[in-house]
């Protein structure tokens, strides 16, 4: 049976009004698939071979050591998540988001859209300008809260939350938030719907100018969707087409491409926590 594809752009005024979309008329299809890196090389070469035609078109066969999770799953679990958020702080508030590149890191992305609550993507600490660099993004952006793993608080290390700059932030670790994969009527206790108007800001992306100075891009809905319509568009993305993007999740770029655009078209967007992917 063929699927007509209805562009939901002119009727989505936000991208939490996308995913929703999609969890309703497409609940069983593959959102994200994630690629573990438990073997680089196999992993590498997968990603390589997925890339193939334009770097997009996925080859499904070489995806069976993946974790996937549906359109539906994904809009449950942010929601669960968004409703546990605003039991903290209120809408307009900032979060920082620190995981690797990953299903978790979508699904905190969408909480946060949900919930009212502006997401500032930032990678688990590595090395000392690491945390230097989100030590700056803490005081210029005074976030509420630190959305995180068990990984992420680890990488911050015990001294990290006995600084100054984090005295106003909670961190908020989300390992087990709602793991059932059932595509159920579910009921989301506490959670109040957010108006979201299309030039709300949902993500701030940071990144080095040529200087190491910090450059910040405000994205509001309106800027994402009308990205995303236009990488679709120029990859000829269809329904249900696995694609495939070497640019990092954690800038607007790859956002985009990778992830937002993908979810335009109702496609499967695959990601890795490889550099190569990120």
């Amino acid at each position: 049976m063929s699927v007509v594809y209805v562009d939901f752009f002119q009727k989505a005024q936000s991208i939490g009004q996308l995913l929703q979309m999609r969890a309703r008329s497409f609940p069983q299809q593959i959102a994200l698939r994630y690629l573990p890196a438990a073997n680089e090389v196999a992993t590498t070469h997968s990603l390589l071979s997925l890339a193939g035609e334009g770097a997009r078109r996925a080859d499904e066969d070489n995806l069976q050591q993946s974790v996937s999770i549906s359109y539906a799953v994904l809009h449950q679990r942010a929601k669960r998540m968004a409703a546990s958020l605003q039991q903290i702080v209120h809408s307009g508030e900032r979060a920082i988001l620190m995981y690797t590149c990953d299903i978790d890191y979508v699904c905190a992305i969408f909480a946060c859209v949900y919930a009212g609550i502006i997401a500032i993507p930032a990678l688990p600490i590595q090395t000392k300008k690491d945390l230097k660099r989100l030590k700056n993004i803490i005081a210029e952006t005074q976030p509420r809260l630190c959305l995180t793993n068990e990984y992420g608080m680890q990488s911050l290390g015990g001294n990290f939350w006995r600084t100054a700059c984090v005295k106003n932030m909670w961190p908020v670790v989300i390992d087990q938030v709602i793991k059932e994969d059932k595509i159920e009527a579910p009921t989301f206790q506490g959670y109040q719907e957010t108006n979201s108007d299309p030039e709300d800001i949902v993500i701030i992306d940071y990144a080095n100018s040529g200087d190491n100075k910090l450059v910040a891009t405000y994205l509001s809905h309106r800027e994402l969707l009308e990205k995303a319509q236009h990488a679709a568009r120029e990859l000829n993305l269809s329904h249900a087409e696995s694609v495939v993007s070497i640019l990092s999740s954690f800038a607007n770029e790859g956002l985009i491409a990778g992830l937002i655009s993908p979810f335009y078209r109702s496609c499967t967007a695959v990601m890795s926590e490889l550099k190569i992917a990120r």
